[in-house]
Order: structure tokens, then C-alpha cells, then sequence
């Protein structure tokens, strides 16, 4: 998470009062004859050991557990002797539901509370202090850091955000709350998928109200205001066989439930939905944090396709964009049953998130943001379509999978002459479908949650509406243009579509089918080409694209490729190289020429030329059916089975799935393989 994410210094009774508000009254009876001091029974160790104590909701039957089961035993017995005194009933909320496993990892899937400890000798902060910071700010806040520190309080931020990420991925939420104690201070946290809000630090062993008032308010908050989404619920009994006959063939390969999950109609009903309680694609707390699961309507009693996500706020709700689409006869989209930004009358805020609002305020003390980039808002949104469709990489043979590609840029087509245009072509939005009967394919263009509405002038041209700067680039970082990943103040354009459409083809080619080169040929193609990037400290990004272009234009690194016996796909990627080769030509500056060619001379003028290049060699002869066995991704690109590529966390904009700047990490991270358990 970037560091323009958080937003730090929140006043604690601002922080208390406006997140978990209560009756004041019996707050302040319960309070009132509180020891000043009762927290100072914790424990001061002064090892570099990191302690989580995770809190849980309450069990099946409704009770609350009484049994503490803190890492820490120390810590658990000065909380029971808290309890014993009866200074504070804390019970209910640092409670651990005990674990009929015997593994010793915490259970997401029903954290309601977490808690970091750090060793008070190992300073932590979220912002470096900027110059001139008031010096006693600096004393009240006590969360800066040198630059000596840099590793020390990345690692422990990466912590604290990956126990919230997991917390999300693992429920349906709409925020979440952490604590986090260094010695003797303590911080509290609200994160949603906009960001975290951070308290300022207070002293919890000089001054024992301020934690626990935060642990009665908790204890008395709804479950809204905790952040759980109340429009899932768990399923009846009933409902769970169902779901067990209907859905059995997307069971995960795990224990799980059940849940019956509400999805808004634009008439203002409700419909609901049943489907097995998976985790989210995503690998942060910020972003879309998507959920694209198969579910079972109960209205319909049939199989619908739900799609769960949080989209961005200036961006219009993907579910009127297909409407509209379909209103416009669109070919090759996902049909909509239902769906749209959900919306709570009696809390409007519930299902939109709040942490960008605090992005100005007066006591936040670290950067707004970014190069003055605001704070991107983001709303609740759910999407019900009409069928399950399958992954491009189902294709069996090259002449399939460009038969899918083909009918995506159909309907890029139709839709661009509707005035959407859809940024983000990648192999996770060109889906197909395959009949059953005839197993002839399908391609569906879907995903246009980040689509953008245009207008055009008198010649046709596209016109981007007016609006702020946005934060972030729309793509995915190895199928984005060129040009897009060199300049971030780039407008998104059709040519850059076309571009990614390109690097799509090329990229599924070069590992499915044979061609001249190897695999360490394809190592270094991915490395260089698709996955090259680099950070420049001066704009805050990351940018890349300087090997695509040369590649288009000089058949840099990649050089003249063949597939073994496959000339009609030869063929068509050629017609890419040419296409593009022209129109980076076209381009100021990489033209000797006095005079650029006119736009709407170029063959990647609009969708004609490429459609019907397309069409041509898909229907001539010598298209080989030989696809290899295995989908075999080099070793620079390797990523967890069914997740998407992470962005690089400067600038990225929503980490759950292959969207904004997908660049590959180079490993995974030893925090992953420890939640993988869980």
C-alpha cells in the first residue's frame, strides 16, 4: 500500500466518537471509576517478537467466549486479572473462539478484531516527518521515522496491512478495525478499500480510558459499524443443500459455507443469491476487491455468474454501462440479470468508503496524496450475469483462441461506436463460452468496470470528458500500450485498446503454441518486454513500455518470430507488428518525416482494417492444431494459482485483479504462505 493510502493523525475522540459512536452516558458510568493506571499491568517485554492477537465474532450458538487464547501467555493472564477486578468487561471483544483445529494460524474468515504488538525499541511509523513538522506533534504523534529505519517500518507496515487485507479477502466487509500497541502508546485503525485512517498515538499505561473506551465502544457497535456487511448472510440449512447439489461442480477444494448474498435490482428490490463463502482475488486492502463467483438464484432457480466489487467513484456503475450496450445491440457482452451500487437509506455511507473524506483535514500529517493526486473514493457494487464463462486459456487451439480474441474486438467495436470505451483488454476480461453440442468457442468481452463513456467531434474523433486527474492508469500492466506505461498523463485513446489486444494475442501464443525460439527465449521476453518497469522517484510512478515499443518498431528482442507450422497465425500477429509499426510512426518524434501521416490514415484508425485482416486468416486453410500440454509461465512471472497480477504499490490502483499496472513480483512473500494455511 502506498504511503498516499494512509491517512495519519487522526485526534482519538474524533477518531472514537465518529466511528464508534455510543451512548455517552453509560459510556462515561462505565468509565468513570476506571484505574488511570489499569493497563499498565501489560507486560513491557523488550524482544523483537511481533505478537497478533486475534479476535473473533461470536460462536454458532451466539455466545461469547470467555476464553482468552492470546500468543502471548503473559499478556493473557494480566487481561484475566483485568477481568477478575472487574475494572472493564473486555471479554466480549478480546475473546478467542477456541479452534477444533489444532494449527496455530488465526482464522480470518472470523477475525472481528486484530491486534499488533510491536517491541517498543523497534520504531514504527507510516510517514516520514516532513521539514519543519512542530516538535510537539512530533512528541503526540511519535509514529515518524528516519530514513535509517526505511526497512524496519515497511516490513511492519506490510504486516499490519496484510492482517487487514486477509481480514477483507476472507469476509464479506465493508471495513475494518486494528490495533496496534508499541510500548507504551497505542494507534487505532479503520481501513476500507480507499485506505487506513490511523489515530494519533496515546498512552495507554498513563492513561488507561483511551483503550478502554475504544474496547467498550467496540463491544457495543453494531455490525455495520464493525464492518461486517450485513447484505450476506449465512444460508439456512435448507438453503445450504441447495447450494450443495446446484453448485457442486465450484465447490472449492476446502471446507467452507454457505451464504445467501442480497443483490440489488434497479427497480430498488432485492433478489438474493446462494454461493459457497470464497475468498476474494484480491492482494490488498485498497481497490476493486472483486469477488467473481458462480451462484444459485433463488428467485429464478437457476445458475448466475455475481460479480462483487468496489468501483472506483468518478467511474459509472458497470451495470448501466451494459444496459446501455445492450440498449445498443452490442454483440459479445455478458448479459445482465441485475445488479447496482448497493445502498443502505438509513446509513448512506455504509456501502461507499470514507477514508478519502479525511484526505484534507486539517490534522493529517503526513502527504494528501501523491503529487496532489486526490484520494480515489470507491462504491459498493454488485453485478449479476447470465452465464459462467470460461477462462481464454480453454481454447485448444490457436485458431480458437483467435476466434475468441476476434469476437471481443467485436464487440470493442460496437461498443467504441456507442461511445465506451472499455480499458483493461487482458486475459482476464477476453473470456469465451463454448457450445456443448458443436464445442465450436465463443469470445465475450468482459469486465467494463473501468469502461469510459466519450463523446465525438465532427470528424468522429474521440472526445475525453472533462473531470479531475485521475490517480491511476486503466490497464493491465502487461497488455497495456506502449505509450500508456511511459506517460501517466497519457489520455487513454482506442489505439492503446488495439495495442493491448495485440499484446494479448502475442503473449498467449508465445507460451501455447510452438514457435522458433525457447523457453529462456520466452524468459526473457516476458522479463524485458511484458514486465519491464521501473520506478522514478521524481513523478512518484512507475513507468515501463520502452522495450514494447521497440519491439513494435525494431522487433527488439523478440525478433522475427515463426510458429512451427502454423502460418495463418504467423500471419495475423505480422499484420499486428505492421499495424502498430505504423502508428508509433505516426507519432511526434519518431519521424524523420516534417509531416505526420493524418490519423485517420493509418490502418489502426479504428476497427476495420484489424477486423478484417482477422477474418481473412481465420478463414483460410493450415492453422495447427498443436497447443502446449501445459500452460508453463517462466520463472519471472510465477504467481499463486488463481490470483492476479499485483501492481507496483506507488501507483497502482486496485490490487485485486489484473487491472491497474499488474507488474509481476519477483517472489512471494513468506507472510502469503503462512495465510494460504488459514
Amino acid at each position: 500500500m502506498p504511503l498516499s493510502e494512509i491517512v495519519d493523525g487522526m485526534p482519538l475522540q474524533k477518531f472514537l466518537a465518529e466511528f464508534l459512536p455510543c451512548d455517552e452516558d453509560q459510556l462515561n458510568q462505565k468509565l468513570d471509576s476506571l484505574p488511570p493506571t489499569l493497563f499498565n499491568l501489560l507486560p513491557s517485554g523488550r524482544d523483537d517478537k511481533d505478537t497478533n492477537i486475534p479476535i473473533l465474532e461470536e460462536d454458532d450458538e451466539g455466545n461469547d467466549s470467555d476464553e482468552l487464547s492470546a500468543k502471548n501467555r503473559d499478556l493473557e493472564r494480566k487481561l484475566a486479572q483485568a477481568k477478575k477486578a472487574r475494572a472493564l468487561e473486555i471479554t466480549n471483544i478480546i475473546g478467542y473462539q477456541e479452534q477444533q483445529s489444532k494449527s496455530n494460524y488465526p482464522d480470518f474468515s472470523r477475525l472481528s478484531l486484530a491486534i499488533e504488538i510491536k517491541a517498543p525499541d523497534i520504531i514504527q511509523s507510516f510517514h516520514n516527518a516532513p521539514q519543519g513538522t512542530d516538535a510537539e506533534i512530533m512528541t503526540k504523534q511519535q509514529f515518524w521515522l528516519s530514513e535509517l529505519d526505511e526497512s524496519e517500518r515497511t516490513g511492519t507496515l506490510a504486516r499490519i496491512m496484510s492482517t487487514m487485507t486477509e481480514m477483507c479477502e476472507r469476509q464479506y466487509r465493508t471495513h475494518v478495525f486494528m490495533i496496534f500497541f508499541q510500548d507504551p502508546h497505542v494507534r487505532f485503525l479503520r481501513g476500507d478499500r480507499a485506505g487506513v485512517i490511523v489515530s494519533e498515538a496515546v498512552n495507554y499505561r498513563t492513561n488507561s480510558r483511551n483503550l478502554a473506551e475504544f474496547f467498550w465502544r467496540f463491544s457495543q457497535a453494531s455490525d455495520p459499524r464493525r464492518g461486517m456487511d450485513t447484505t450476506v448472510q449465512p444460508a439456512s440449512t435448507q438453503e445450504v443443500q441447495i447450494a450443495a447439489t446446484k453448485l457442486a461442480q465450484w465447490k472449492p477444494g476446502f471446507e467452507c459455507t454457505v451464504v445467501k448474498i442480497d443483490v440489488p435490482q434497479s427497480n430498488g428490490t432485492i433478489r438474493q443469491v446462494l454461493a459457497w463463502h470464497t475468498k476474494s482475488s484480491s492482494e490488498s486492502l485498497t481497490g476493486r476487491g472483486t469477488r467473481a463467483i458462480p451462484v444459485w438464484d433463488i428467485q429464478e432457480e437457476n445458475i448466475y455468474f455475481l460479480k462483487d466489487s468496489w468501483r472506483a467513484e468518478h467511474l459509472e456503475q458497470e451495470s448501466d454501462i451494459l444496459r446501455d450496450l445492450h440498449i445498443n445491440r452490442v454483440k459479445n457482452i455478458p448479459q445482465i440479470i441485475a445488479g447496482r451500487d448497493l445502498y443502505n437509506p438509513a446509513d448512506p455511507s455504509y456501502h461507499r468508503t470514507i477514508t478519502q473524506d479525511y484526505a484534507n483535514a486539517e490534522w493529517h500529517t503526513g502527504s494528501v496524496s501523491q503529487h496532489d493526486l486526490p484520494m480515489e473514493g470507491r462504491v459498493h457494487h454488485r453485478l449479476l450475469e447470465d452465464f459462467i464463462l470460461e477462462s481464454i486459456s480453454a481454447c485448444k487451439t490457436a485458431k480458437e483462441m483467435v476466434i475468441v480474441i476476434y469476437d471481443a474486438l467485436v464487440a470493442h467495436s460496437e461498443a467504441f461506436e456507442a461511445g465506451v470505451l472499455h480499458r483493461d483488454i487482458s486475459d482476464n476480461n477476453v473470456l469465451m463460452i463454448r457450445d456443448p453440442v458443436s464445442q465450436t468457442v465463443k469470445g465475450i468481452l468482459a469486465d467494463w468496470d473501468m469502461a469510459l463513456r466519450f463523446s465525438k467531434d465532427g470528424a468522429g474523433n474521440m472526445i475525453q470528458p472533462p473531470g479531475a486527474r485521475q490517480r491511476h492508469r486503466r490497464g493491465t500492466w502487461y497488455f497495456m500500450s506502449a505509450l500508456l506505461l511511459q506517460d501517466v498523463s497519457k489520455a487513454h485513446r482506442l489505439q492503446d485498446d488495439l495495442e493491448s489486444f495485440f499484446h494479448l494475442g502475442l503473449y498467449l501464443s508465445l507460451h501455447w503454441f510452438p514457435w522458433t525460439g525457447s523457453i529462456n527465449n520466452l524468459e526473457v521476453i516476458i522479463d524485458q518486454v511484458f514486465g519491464q518497469y521501473y520506478y522514478v522517484p521524481a513523478i512518484g510512478f512507475h513507468l515501463g513500455g520502452l522495450n514494447k515499443q521497440l519491439m513494435i518498431q525494431k522487433r527488439a528482442v523478440i525478433g522475427k518470430i515463426k510458429f512451427t507450422d502454423n502460418l495463418p497465425l504467423t500471419s495475423w500477429i505480422d499484420a499486428w507488428f505492421k499495424a502498430l509499426a505504423q502508428f508509433y510512426r505516426s507519432q511526434p518524434g519518431q519521424n524523420d518525416d516534417l509531416v505526420l501521416p493524418r490519423l485517420d490514415r493509418l490502418l489502426l484508425s479504428d476497427h476495420s482494417w484489424i477486423l478484417q485482416q482477422t477474418k481473412q486468416f481465420l478463414d483460410v486453410g493450415g492453422w495447427s492444431t498443436a497447443k502446449n500440454a501445459d500452460f508453463q509461465e517462466p520463472s519471472c512471472m510465477k504467481r499463486t494459482e488463481g490470483q492476479k497480477r499485483p501492481a507496483p504499490d506507488q501507483d497502482q490502483s486496485d490490487k485485486d485483479s489484473a487491472d491497474d499496472e499488474g507488474v509481476p513480483k519477483q517472489k512471494g512473500s513468506k507472510r502469503k504462505k503462512l495465510l494460504d494455511h488459514c
